[in-house]
């Protein structure tokens, strides 16, 4: 049988084109499984609480809202994000975001007394904009029932 010398070095048997496919092939494929083994492999993060806020008002928030915050149990595949803008006139908008959309939004005024209630608060609706959204048979949706409307 003869032996033939590809550019690269592979050695093939017979001549024909059939090894060179037959070693492409296989490469590919061991692409594909290692890449299917990593993606079960992969570690998943969700559940996190992040900060984004500049002012001292922003941090209180995100402080009083943090102490106050309980995870809903068995619910997981979700991150919280809480920015703030502040304006000169009216005071500090605090944003929270649940997976990058907008769950709630609170004008703080300008006394920092009302920044640990409104927090409390805030954390409460949070809770239940999670279960809502991402608890057992949500699927991504809020599920309305109308059975006590007579439609």
């Amino acid at each position: 049988m003869q032996t033939t010398s590809s550019p690269k070095g592979f050695r093939v048997a017979g001549g024909s084109g059939i090894g060179p496919l037959l070693l492409i092939g296989v490469a590919i494929l061991c692409g594909l499984l290692s890449r299917a083994a990593a993606a079960e492999n992969e570690l998943e993060i969700s559940g996190l609480l992040a900060d984004r806020t500049s002012t001292g008002f922003g941090r209180d928030f995100y402080r009083f809202f943090s102490a106050s915050w309980r995870p809903p149990p068995e619910i997981g595949g979700y991150n919280i994000v809480i920015t703030e803008k502040t304006t000169p006139q009216a005071g500090t908008w605090i944003w929270i975001k649940v997976n990058n959309i907008i769950a709630h939004r609170v004008l703080i005024g300008r006394r920092r007394a009302d920044i640990e209630k409104i927090a409390r608060a805030a954390a409460a609706v949070i809770a239940a904009h999670v279960i809502s959204r991402y608890g057992k048979g949500a699927h991504g949706r809020v599920e309305y029932d109308l059975a006590g409307d007579g439609l």
